[in-house]
């Protein structure tokens, strides 16, 4: 490559400068190092390699799309793409991460459940226990119903705002049915009339208390 001309010659570019391929100057560099507390085979330390973070979009599954990644991933180790030489490494699962969290808030709503039924159960008798009990499985079951009609996804903060309305509902539940029983009481027996009516005496102000509690809680949504 001519650069210039002295006295009528050319110059060129190797006779002024030395010319070299190598690569571009280093800017930034990821290194890995699996610690101590690493017991799988491929310990690393200060090891060169490539960062991939991926991210699912609005409204998809976690645990799922975790998973599709992982499968696809095994696909391509069998692949050109991914040399023998280069080790794959998860340092963040948020996917399996999640679906261990909602399993924990899974056993602690049964546990709640059952809890609640055992001393509703004790403390209320057979048959009031049974209306208190089923309104619980019945609330939730319908919730998950709506949220999955609405393309709502079911993640930790649904499960816990689930185990915090099981107080609820038993509050309520318990209430219209000691006024129930209030009520037969005073008259000696059983009627419809009369749990109608207590039911009435009591539904207006516990309906608003608990809208109440659900305007309190729901700026923290």
């Amino acid at each position: 490559m001519v650069v210039g001309t002295q006295a009528g010659n050319p110059i060129y570019l190797d006779d002024v400068a030395a010319v070299r391929h190598m690569p571009e100057d280093v800017q930034q560099v990821v290194t890995h190092s699996t610690g101590p507390a690493y017991d799988g085979p491929n310990k690393a330390e200060n090891e060169q390699a490539v960062t991939l973070s991926i991210a699912k979009k609005e409204k998809t599954n976690g645990v799922d799309v975790a998973g599709a990644v992982l499968a696809k991933l095994e696909q391509l180790k069998s692949t050109a793409l991914i040399p023998s030489n280069v080790h794959v490494e998860i340092t963040r699962n948020y996917g399996k991460t999640a679906n261990d969290k909602v399993n924990e808030l899974l056993q602690a709503m049964f546990e709640a459940v059952l809890i609640v039924s055992v001393l509703c159960l004790v403390g209320l008798g057979m048959r009031a226990a049974f209306v208190v009990v089923t309104v619980i499985p019945v609330v939730i079951l319908l919730t998950i119903w709506w949220a999955m009609a609405v393309s709502y996804t079911i993640d930790r903060v649904s499960l816990f705002a689930l185990i915090f309305s099981i107080g609820i509902l038993v509050d309520d539940a318990t209430v219209v049915v000691e006024n129930i029983f209030r009520h037969w009481l005073e008259v000696g027996k059983t009627s419809i009339e009369q749990a109608a009516r207590a039911v009435d005496e009591v539904g207006n102000p516990t309906i608003i208390a608990t809208i109440t509690i659900i305007c309190a809680l729901l700026p923290m949504g």
